[in-house]
């Protein structure tokens, strides 16, 4: 059932990439021209600031003869692999109709189609890590307690060669071992924090050839990007509310002497740390507003994934881009309404297994009590 859905989410996608011609602008431009630079010269650029393993994948689909169409098949795939996960992790946790319901739910995910047009690493980095969660979960339901955390720490190290925040994701690990132990003591937390290693040791080695890269690159060994500063300006910026403004780029060069792809971008990204950590201490409530205002963005509707491969200046050409400018409100009604479908069904998932372990506990204590009441009597 799963090769269906999974089927099924790559042939939504691929369907959308050809019916809906967008081009790659900003970022997702950069990936492909930094692609680019690897073929014809060996190496990433100088002022490249991000992770490679976008940009490998791309530079291996364009050293084939691919172009833009097949860099957006990349999209398609983590669409796919995406569901394969969802299906083996709701599988482990809820059973076979839930496993079905949620990788239904991601193969018909609206605002998740329309983003695998987009070349960027936002939907591989997401696949990657959906499926570093399922292979912990699969392996240990079966009993293999040492290949899941080894795969659990191979999956995200791919995943950090997208996107570094996969990195310290590594350490969640360890609540689930311990609730996956099968009896609360000192040998559960042992165990737990020893596969917790295990999966941060994987990860660590698989990014052990960037760090040595970064060595010769910048004269210091590290094992994520250069841009961590930058994102954090950004997001301090009291000015924007937390958005990027092309004021905050001209700001920061007048302010600090660099610029935000400086031919040195440690200290540039440096400076902007320093910086952001700055506006966030002369106002800290105001910075956690900032937080919270962009965990809404995030999290309480899906509209904002539209302006990536929708609605982004020059994404699209007409006709399409009036086709999707004239229906624009009933698209994010769309998109808004499936996401509330999507967590009021995990809503009533976790409520399901909440009830099913109260229930469980009850008659492991309802059992014990009578094996107590017919030793008292025996």
């Amino acid at each position: 059932m799963s090769i269906l859905l999974v089927g099924l989410a790559v042939v939504l996608r691929l369907g959308w990439v050809l019916l809906v011609p967008t081009r790659p602008v900003g970022d997702f431009a950069m990936y492909l021209e930094s692609a680019a630079h690897l073929i014809e010269h060996h190496a990433l650029d100088n002022e490249f600031i991000y992770m490679p393993g976008y940009v490998f994948v791309l530079a291996g689909v364009q050293a084939l003869g691919g172009g833009q169409l097949a860099a957006k098949l990349i999209g398609v795939a983590a669409g796919g692999l995406a569901t394969w996960a969802v299906f083996q992790i709701a599988l482990r946790l809820w059973g076979r109709a839930a496993a079905i319901t949620g990788a239904l739910l991601v193969a018909l995910w609206p605002a998740g189609v329309a983003v695998a047009s987009v070349t960027g690493t936002d939907m591989p980095a997401a696949a990657l890590l959906a499926t570093a969660v399922a292979v912990l979960l699969r392996d240990e339901g079966r009993g293999r307690p040492l290949r899941a955390a080894i795969g659990f720490g191979f999956w995200l190290g791919l995943a950090a060669y997208v996107r570094a925040v996969a990195v310290p994701l590594a350490l969640l690990a360890l609540p689930y071992w311990i609730a996956a132990a099968p009896a609360p003591g000192r040998a559960a937390w042992r165990a737990a924090a020893a596969r917790t290693a295990l999966g941060c040791g994987v990860a660590f080695l698989m990014l052990v050839p960037w760090g040595i890269r970064n060595y010769y690159r910048y004269g210091e060994i590290f094992l994520t990007d250069s841009h961590g500063g930058h994102t954090a300006l950004v997001g301090a910026n009291p000015n924007s509310e937390g958005v990027y403004s092309r004021s905050l780029n001209q700001m920061f060069w007048k302010g600090t002497g660099f610029r935000l792809f400086d031919p040195s971008p440690r200290d540039a990204d440096r400076a902007a740390y320093a910086l952001a950590k700055s506006w966030a201490a002369f106002e800290p409530a105001y910075a956690i507003g900032l937080v919270a205002a962009k965990a809404d963005r995030l999290l309480t509707h899906e509209r904002p994934l539209l302006y990536w491969p929708l609605y982004r200046e020059s994404v699209l050409r007409d006709p399409a881009r009036a086709f999707f400018e004239r229906h624009r409100a009933g698209i994010e009604r769309l998109v808004d309404g499936f996401w509330y479908l999507l967590a009021a069904t995990k809503l009533t998932l976790l409520q399901r297994r909440a009830v099913a372990s109260m229930k469980h506990r009850s008659r492991k204590r309802s059992f014990n009590s009578a094996v107590c009441w017919r030793r008292s009597y025996s």
